[in-house]
């Protein structure tokens, strides 16, 4: 069992280094759903993600939407929302409420309701909705699965990235399932891989290879002067600690949606190798001679799984109840 490795010693120091150590003293006295809120309070913003390299987001784009300029959002809201009128909404884990509300400028919503465990997301939220003057939009703070909701009442269920963090993701689905309208759609765009990033032999192999690949000075690591010279598993005990909602039930999301919905679209959009790869050392990539290792990387990712090596991690699915 992988409870603990070197990876997650880099990164306790990281945070240390940066946050002091009673950042990390202060989660271990922290109940599961508190260390849940101090884990959305304070995420993290530094540009260490696979996304904050610019060709790989207009690589996703391209996987989903065909243009690369053009986001997944604009392009669900184009495809499915915007010739539908007045729609009623209900988004999972809604966070600070960004994409909501770019979601309620594309589209014509009689009212979009976001449902946040964390409070102060939820307070940030409303208040940037107000100061935008979107009145159609309401944030409420709460656990779904013990939330009063009505039935047969919403257009569109929707989730961006929140999915993977419900430890019941069955019983959610079923919520929300119930809450639809007849024929309404559920969409998300969620990562669907293995259980708390616990990432699979095949997968572990191909990035590691690629890395190799990857001159040093593109391998240093955010905040730290180490370099990344192996990917490796996040260990479970640290997983638990950090946020016991990471990935918690992630695989169960996509059986799920196959047996109690009917998929109308399903695009992969990858992360499969390129998460954990750049994970830590994105930063390095804004230099123009680094691109080609992207692509190689990106391209790679893309091989494997149009050939049924590895599956997506992420996908943006469009489904009916």
């Amino acid at each position: 069992m992988n409870l603990v490795n070197s990876q997650d010693l880099l990164d306790v120091y990281y945070r240390v280094s940066r946050k002091g150590i009673g950042s990390i003293a202060e989660r271990l006295h922290l109940g599961r759903r508190a260390r849940v809120e101090a884990a959305w309070d304070g995420s993290e913003t530094a540009p260490k993600f696979w996304t904050n390299i610019d060709s790989v987001r207009r690589t996703l784009n391209e996987r989903v939407t065909g243009d690369p300029s053009v986001e997944p959002l604009r392009w669900f809201a184009a495809q499915y929302l915007a010739p539908l009128p007045a729609l009623r909404a209900l988004s999972l884990g809604s966070g600070a409420g960004r994409v909501e509300i770019e979601l309620s400028a594309m589209c014509r919503f009689s009212s979009l309701e976001g449902i946040e465990i964390s409070r102060k997301l939820t307070a940030e939220a409303n208040a940037q909705a107000e100061r935008e003057g979107r009145r159609e939009l309401r944030f409420l703070c709460g656990d779904i699965l013990h939330m009063e909701l009505s039935q047969s009442a919403y257009d569109l269920v929707f989730a961006h990235h929140s999915l993977h963090h419900f430890a019941n993701v069955a019983a959610v689905l079923a919520r929300a399932k119930k809450a639809l309208k007849p024929k309404g759609l559920l969409a998300f765009e969620e990562y669907v891989g293995p259980n708390r990033f616990q990432w699979r032999p095949e997968q572990l192999r191909v990035m590691n290879e690629l890395l190799k690949k990857i001159p040093a000075r593109y391998r240093r690591r955010y905040g730290l002067s180490a370099e990344k010279t192996r990917v490796k598993a996040p260990g479970l005990l640290r997983m638990v600690i950090s946020d016991p909602s990471e990935a918690v039930d992630s695989e169960a999301i996509l059986p799920y949606v196959r047996q109690n919905f009917d998929i109308v679209e399903m695009k992969a959009i990858g992360g499969t190798i390129s998460q954990a790869l750049f994970h830590d050392i994105a930063h390095n990539f804004d230099d123009p001679e680094a691109l080609p290792f992207v692509k190689m990387v990106m391209d790679e990712e893309r091989r494997l799984i149009e050939d049924g090596t590895l599956q997506s991690d992420f996908v943006f699915v469009v489904a009916r109840a």
